[in-house]
């Protein structure tokens, strides 16, 4: 007779923690859904979990869950005897970490990271931060220090404005305008910006007057961007967009004003707004990155016929940014545009802040990763970030809910460290897919993962 051992085959697995409403100071029963694109039959597999933040804390009744992987299947397992506390002291935004292991007998077949995020559930809460760093807080999130007020400094000598520098701007202009001072965004140093008169603002110099706003991010438009209303605004006539910009030395601020644009939806309705951008003399960060804040005097985000407005900040890669708002469809924490409203955008966190496991240091890769990608659910365009510890061939692949292979992002040699790629929702022959789910796969090496993402229409 022969003793042999019998290999235990590792399914390829995505799996999925829930459920996705979890607050601080909150019980909830969790639950994994898994998706096998493997044969085969692997029973009696167990399934247990750790918390490298040590934020969570679990009443386990009986820590062993078994269940079996069927073949090319998903299945929801719901851990019905753990109960886990979400610690109040933790703040939205914040993303904790499970571990999650699958094994059968003393071969482990499945262990990876997943993000628990603890997502904004009112517009009364910060929206949650991009990779580097940015926040936003408008004058409805009380509970946090970084709320700021509405303070409208009015440049329009037409309207008792302290003056200013006018720029009388054509429809679809821009001009470029030097800063009073050196101006930090997303790690880089600025000191001129151009100012277009569709309500954005460029600190990457640039000659982009094309009418249509786009989402954040995207890999269309402007470089770092600033889009306190970027929309159609129009002139009638002879008549002109009047921008005012203003060196506050008092307070230490440089303030851009449209003042009283034509929506060029009905070509009637009034939009005036500001940008502050503020000296580290006035509003220091840990990062040295500026404070930005957006006042709306008054506003109506109308133009259905063209997605209406954006709002928000996009990085100079394209890559990262802050959709406050776009095609009227809010961010998770923003409160909605109105006369009054306040919005700043800092790196300055919430207290209790728990930033996922290495991100502060993710530019220092310890190991292979694919990190969430954002935004996620996303229409038209997510960005999709992976960590390489060592120079690697790299395939990231899109495939649908049947497994078919929808498009290859990316198959080449990367450098060690972070890296960014976006999908904007079409196929290999660049045609727009069907709304839905869709899975990343990225492999490097011996390292594969997958990321399920969702687009909607």
């Amino acid at each position: 007779s022969f003793n042999f051992a019998v290999p235990v085959i590792k399914p390829q697995l995505d799996i999925i923690f829930g459920p996705d409403d979890i607050v601080p100071n909150s019980y909830f029963i969790p639950e994994f859904t898994y998706q096998n694109y493997s044969p085969g039959l692997i029973e009696n597999v167990a399934l247990t979990f750790i918390n490298p933040n040590g934020l969570m804390g679990c009443s386990v009744i009986d820590s062993t869950v078994y269940f079996d992987i069927e073949p090319f299947t998903s299945q929801t397992v719901i851990l019905d005897d753990h109960s886990c506390l979400i610690a109040d002291s933790i703040s939205t935004g914040s993303d904790l970490i499970l571990n999650v292991v699958i094994y059968q007998d003393t071969v482990t077949i499945y262990q990876n990271d997943h993000t628990i995020s603890i997502d904004p559930q009112t517009s009364t809460d910060a929206v949650s931060p991009t990779w580097y760093g940015y926040w936003a807080y408008d004058n409805t999130d009380a509970n946090y220090t970084q709320m700021p007020s509405f303070d409208w400094v009015e440049l329009d000598p037409g309207y008792n404005g302290s003056g200013g520098t006018e720029y009388k701007l054509d429809d679809d202009d821009h001009v470029n305008v030097q800063l009073p001072f050196e101006f930090q965004y997303f790690g880089r140093t600025y000191d001129e910006i151009t100012i277009s008169s569709n309500g954005w603002v460029s600190f990457e110099l640039c000659d982009i007057d094309y009418f249509y706003n786009y989402t954040i991010p995207m890999a269309l438009g402007p470089k770092a961007i600033l889009a306190p209303f970027w929309d159609d605004l129009e002139v009638i006539n002879n008549d002109s967009i009047r921008v005012y910009t203003s060196h506050d030395e008092v307070n230490d601020r440089f303030i851009i004003e449209w003042s009283r644009a034509l929506n060029g939806f009905d070509e009637v309705t009034e939009e005036t707004f500001a940008i502050h951008l503020y000296d580290q003399t006035a509003m220091p960060t840990e990062s040295g990155d500026g404070v930005i804040e957006f006042h709306y005097l008054e506003i109506a985000d109308i133009d259905a016929d063209k997605n209406y407005a954006t709002v928000g900040i996009e990085d100079h890669t394209k890559n990262e940014g802050i959709q406050y708002v776009f095609n009227n469809d809010y961010a998770p924490g923003a409160a909605e545009l109105a006369q009054e409203r306040a919005i700043r955008f800092t790196t300055e966190a919430p207290a209790n802040y728990v930033a996922p496991l290495g991100m502060e240091d993710e530019n220092l890769a310890t190991g292979f990763q694919l990190m969430p990608a954002y935004p996620n659910p996303f229409n038209p365009v997510t960005t999709i970030r992976y960590q390489l510890p060592t120079a690697s061939n790299v395939r990231m692949t899109v495939y649908d809910i049947l497994g078919r292979e929808v498009k290859v992002l990316l198959h080449e040699h990367k450098n060690s460290g972070t890296h960014a790629l976006q999908w904007s929702g079409t196929n290999r022959f660049g045609q727009p897919v069907a709304s839905g789910t869709y899975f990343l796969i990225m492999e490097a090496l011996k390292f594969n993962q997958i990321q399920k993402v969702l687009l909607i229409k």
